[in-house]
C-alpha cells in the first residue's frame, strides 16, 4: 500500500460517517467524498472529487 500523493495545497478535513464512492468515465478513476462528520464534530454539506492514477 502506498501514501496518497497530492498535488496543490487544498484538501478535505479529516470526517469520519462519510459515503465515499468510485467510478471510472473516459478511462479516468474518480473518488468522491460527500458530507461527513468533520473533526470540529459538524457536518459537512462539501463534495470532494478527485482523478486517481492506478
Amino acid at each position: 500500500m502506498e501514501r496518497l500523493r497530492v498535488k496543490g495545497t487544498t484538501l478535505p478535513e479529516p470526517r469520519g460517517w462519510f459515503p465515499p464512492a468510485s467510478y471510472i468515465r473516459d478511462g479516468k478513476t474518480r473518488v468522491v467524498l460527500t458530507g461527513g462528520l468533520l473533526s470540529s464534530n459538524e457536518r459537512s454539506g462539501q463534495v470532494w472529487v478527485r482523478d486517481v492514477d492506478l
